[in-house]
């Protein structure tokens, strides 16, 4: 699958490894990003295509793309 090319200076990074972390999560990896006031997890080529989850924090973008 084709990734969505994010400044590197506005990826969150993340630690998809814990033990605490969902199977899904794990093995797909998706971009967290901060996005303005608000943060995006994506994954795929672009906003309209890719699998998104939003959120005012790292974890509730992920838990929303979950």
């Amino acid at each position: 699958m084709i990734q969505i090319s994010i400044d590197p200076e506005l990826i969150v990074d993340f630690d998809f490894t814990t033990r605490e972390t969902n199977r899904t999560l794990k093995n797909l990896q998706p971009v967290v990003y901060k996005n303005g006031d608000k943060y995006n997890c994506l994954l795929g080529p672009d906003l309209e295509r890719g699998i998104l989850g939003t959120g005012s924090t790292p974890e509730e973008a992920i838990s929303d793309w979950r």
